[in-house]
């Protein structure tokens, strides 16, 4: 292995992993923050609190390593895009919480909306993944978070608050983040 594909191994890992730390940390700050609840909360309400550097820390720290991974190392440059504007926007998030409203919706907008996008368009070229894994993944993230939206408006009922709906959308793209690097990148499970 020369020294470039050690780079890139050792980034795979570290864009494998850092999803679930990301996911680690946002239940850690959770769990010291008892004022939080899934009945009625966003995830982004975290980061307006005395513990808030923990969830803007990891917000905005899975970004930047989900965006420079698929920028680096994502072929596909007809769509790679979507992925790596949707990531540094979530770093962004990180950065503009709760407190600048607009900025902080449409930044959080972007991201929620163009991972699951990317990921429906992957299907149409992914050769590792399998094509109805990644629509099940996308059109999945997608309908989560529509109906957290949805449920704000009240169209839905709102049976839990919006950070449930992240939540479940984050732990989707997580997951397809994961087997994607582990299958595409690392060439595990061949």
């Amino acid at each position: 292995m020369n020294n470039t594909e050690k780079k890139h191994y050792l980034f795979s890992w570290i864009a494998l992993i850092w999803p679930w730390v990301t996911i680690l940390l946002i239940f850690i700050n959770i769990a010291l923050s008892p004022w939080f609840s899934w009945y009625k909360n966003a995830l982004s309400d975290l980061g307006v609190h005395q513990l808030g550097f923990i969830f803007n820390f990891a917000i905005f720290s899975e970004g930047i390593v989900n965006g420079f991974y698929f920028l680096f190392y994502e072929e596909r440059s007809n769509w790679k895009y979507l992925i790596v504007v949707g990531s540094f926007s979530l770093s962004l998030v990180g950065v503009f919480n709760e407190n600048f409203h607009l900025i902080h919706l449409i930044l959080a907008l972007i991201y929620f909306l163009l991972l699951p996008i990317y990921i429906i368009m992957s299907s149409r070229f992914n050769k590792y993944l399998n094509r109805y894994f990644n629509l099940a993944i996308g059109t999945s993230s997608l309908i989560v978070i529509l109906i957290g939206i949805l449920s704000i408006f009240r169209i839905f009922p709102k049976p839990v608050g919006l950070g449930v709906y992240e939540m479940a959308e984050a732990i989707l793209i997580s997951l397809w983040i994961s087997i994607y690097i582990l299958k595409e990148k690392l060439g595990l499970f061949d």
